[in-house]
């Protein structure tokens, strides 16, 4: 995912067009409109973190996207449990916390993944079994 594709993707999830995020961020709307459309291939930093800012997302948020390169490509075709409606919403209010909101999230979530393979560890014969 692009800077433009990252940066038009997250204001679209907050609901804003393009003119509302040049507001927020104060840059002008044709630059935004020039970095989402790829004309500006590697905006200046100072405008990244007035995007990122007015976004509610980190700098590294906009480059790599809400998983970047941690968990791979993300899809609703890996969430078949998951209604996609759901998984829009849950991406959506996520995408509204704040940087330290975002980071309570992720903690919860290692916190519950471990839960879960210690679960199925168990089921499985413990902690013997594991890799």
């Amino acid at each position: 995912m692009s800077v433009g594709q990252g940066v038009k993707r997250y204001r679209e999830l907050l609901r804003m067009n393009q003119r509302q995020l040049a507001e927020r961020s104060g840059l002008s709307q044709a630059t935004v409109s020039r970095i989402e459309g790829g004309q500006v291939k590697n905006p200046k930093f100072e405008a990244l973190g007035k995007l990122a800012t007015a976004l509610r997302v980190t700098v590294d948020d906009l480059v790599r996207g809400p998983f970047g390169p941690r968990v791979g490509p993300v899809s609703v075709d890996h969430l078949p449990d998951v209604p996609v409606d759901d998984a829009v919403e849950i991406l959506s209010r996520y995408m509204r916390l704040s940087p330290r909101g975002r980071d309570q999230i992720r903690l919860l979530l290692h916190v519950l993944d471990e839960h879960e393979r210690r679960e199925r560890l168990s089921k499985t014969g413990g902690e013997n079994n594991a890799g």
